[in-house]
């Protein structure tokens, strides 16, 4: 990989998160991601399920660490987790007012925690569910779609991409980032309840993307192994045309859009469960998964900040 190719990608996407933290404590094999978009209201609310929470390991001081993660959470930190580890957040971190643009510091502020609880599924392992509310949500993605295209035209014009150092690119792709921007086309969005994600492309340069991930994932280790099968199986539809690449994600249920991710781990390591338990963690009248997944469908009012 070139370095001009290494470097606007990371530039470009890390617009696109609030904050990554650099690790976390807790493992789970299962998670259900669950979104509602009010388009009156301009809210949206997200629920997350982890399912068959553990420690990194059962050793005493991963246990530990899992312990103080845990309690964290569900003291009510605004911390969550998408899939796994690379994509972990945290929008209570000291000193995030100074670190994100103003722009991502406005929209951590608009999230809000409605719910967060521990429960166990019929196999008794430890699971979690948080309900985060985001209001303003049209403000939010039209600030993030203007800083991609602000740093896609950076990137342009500072010879970042557009040159054969970036083996994908060429004139025609050229052409087709500027007419993007120019345009601009939205490269994240809410429509028809899914995630639509959107990016400048020829037929050509689409289909020798693709050609090069799959050589990627070949000769790469677990990485992309591990994640492409999870984005693939929360894709609802895939369209290049027009000079863009269409992606559309979530599966449609009901009034919710559900993304699904399933790893394999190994087997249940109840060692953080039990700890927790043992220091006083209340289970009794903690809902069922099915009670769970529906919890969308309970009315919460959130105070509003200050409150």
């Amino acid at each position: 990989m070139t370095q001009r190719f290494s470097t606007f990608f990371p530039r470009l996407l890390g617009l696109t998160v609030l904050l990554l933290c650099s690790g976390c404590d807790l493992e789970f094999p299962e998670q259900e991601v669950h979104i509602r978009y009010d388009a009156e209201a301009d809210t949206l609310d997200m629920l997350i399920l982890y399912v068959g929470v553990r420690a990194e390991n059962d050793s005493e001081d991963a246990v530990g660490k899992g312990r103080d993660r845990m309690n964290r959470v569900l003291a009510g930190r605004r911390e969550f987790m998408f899939m796994d580890w690379p994509f972990y957040f945290d929008l209570d971190e000291e000193d995030m007012e100074e670190a994100l643009p103003p722009e991502a510091w406005a929209a951590a502020e608009r999230v809000q925690l409605v719910r967060v609880e521990a429960f166990l599924d019929e196999s008794q392992r430890l699971c979690v569910i948080q309900h985060f509310r985001m209001t303003g949500v049209t403000a939010v993605l039209a600030d993030a779609n203007r800083l991609l295209h602000e740093a896609a035209l950076r990137a342009l014009e500072a010879g970042e991409v557009g040159t054969a150092a970036w083996f994908l690119f060429d004139a025609a792709e050229e052409a087709e980032w500027r007419a993007f921007t120019e345009d601009a086309t939205p490269w994240v969005s809410l429509e028809g309840g899914h995630l639509v994600l959107r990016v400048p492309a020829t037929q050509g340069g689409a289909a020798r993307a693709l050609e090069e991930y799959s050589r990627v994932i070949a000769e790469d280790g677990e990485g992309d192994r591990y994640m492409f099968p999870m984005l693939a199986r929360n894709i609802a539809g895939l369209q290049v045309s027009d000079g863009t690449v269409e992606l559309r994600l979530g599966r449609i249920e009901g009034a919710d859009t559900v993304f699904r991710s399933k790893v394999k781990k190994g087997p249940y390591a109840k060692a953080l469960r039990e700890l927790l338990v043992t220091e006083g963690l209340d289970l009794s009248g903690a809902p069922t998964m099915a009670q769970a997944r529906v919890a969308l469908d309970a009315q919460v009012d959130v105070p509003e900040s200050g409150d």
